[in-house]
């Protein structure tokens, strides 16, 4: 017998298809429109590679009372209705039994890699998806992490003690968290910049690559910020921001002393910022806090967050 695919010899078991066209996807033409299709192994073994049709030259509308026609929007909406009011605790929770409280074994894990590496030397190639379906996908995802969501997603992993409660987590931790950058804070005027043209910024992917590495660095420590109570939306403000080798970064966060410039001087750099930036009038209120003698406090923003008042959980 030979393989359905690449016509070799067969050895073993197998009786349709080689080890090497077992672990990757196919293309197989229609034989009546010509079409390409994209098949796996096992949808591969039920058909004859010599009589194919695609779906819509074998169905072409037999026994489909609608085939051709098309829901109005009015109609999608309805049917969306419909399914979303089907969806409720129980209904998730029923979904979810399959694995519930089950783990994954060791050995499960090491085949499945096993089988993944497999795929990628046998000329696997995973499917690239468009621009346009990344762009759908991120607003569908942004629209969906709503304080709310947020909110309700924390008081389940605290229940479930994946997630520390805040009043438990530790003091500087919780500091540090809130004090981390919130969306697009490089700009033109950020100290470093120029490093990015030879190099590039440091994440998990590409910390093997041979250009130089570099990553957003607090010209302000966290540390210092934590011991003099600053409130957290003045350390991650644009403003407090450099470019540094990430090499230069870890050295700095066992250093006690995290800070390269007094506190009013980065209080001045946020005074007179005059690019856009969400937080920019918060913290101008705050810094006027600050002089005033207020510090930060835990309890505060823990508050701000269970009342979704808080931009960062």
């Amino acid at each position: 017998m030979e393989c359905k695919i690449c016509k070799i010899e067969l050895v073993g078991k197998s009786k349709f298809l080689c080890n090497i066209c077992t672990n990757k996807r196919h293309k197989i033409t229609c034989k009546k429109c010509d079409k390409e299709c994209e098949f796996s192994p096992g949808y591969i073994r039920r058909i004859d590679l010599d009589t194919f049709k695609c779906k819509q030259c074998k169905l072409n509308g037999v026994g489909n009372p609608n085939y051709g026609k098309k829901w109005s929007e009015e109609k999608k909406k309805q049917f969306s209705e419909y399914q979303k009011n089907k969806v409720d605790e129980k209904f998730r929770e029923n979904c979810a039994k399959g694995m519930k409280g089950k783990k994954v074994s060791e050995e499960a894990k090491r085949k499945r890699k096993i089988t993944n590496e497999l795929k990628l030397l046998n000329g696997y190639i995973k499917p690239e998806m468009s621009e346009i379906t990344k762009e759908k996908i991120g607003k569908k995802s942004s629209s969906k992490f709503t304080e709310e969501y947020k909110q309700k997603m924390r008081i389940i992993n605290e229940k479930n003690g994946v997630w520390i409660p805040l009043e438990n987590k530790n003091d500087y931790k919780f500091y540090r968290d809130i004090s981390n950058w919130v969306g697009q804070v490089i700009t033109e005027n950020t100290i470093g910049i120029e490093n990015l043209k030879n190099g590039v910024l440091f994440n998990k992917e590409n910390k093997n690559k041979n250009k130089p590495l570099y990553v957003r660095d607090h010209i302000f420590g966290r540390k210092n910020g934590f011991n003099m109570g600053v409130f957290p939306e003045i350390i991650r403000h644009p403003a407090n921001c450099q470019i540094i080798t990430h090499g230069d970064n870890v050295r700095k966060s066992f250093k006690n002393n995290d800070t390269e410039i007094e506190l009013n001087e980065l209080f001045n750099k946020i005074i007179n910022w005059k690019l856009d930036y969400f937080e920019q009038s918060l913290s101008i209120e705050l810094i006027k806090r600050y002089n005033r003698g207020d510090r930060y406090d835990k309890n505060e923003y823990i508050s701000k967050i269970k009342e979704y008042k808080y931009v960062k959980i």
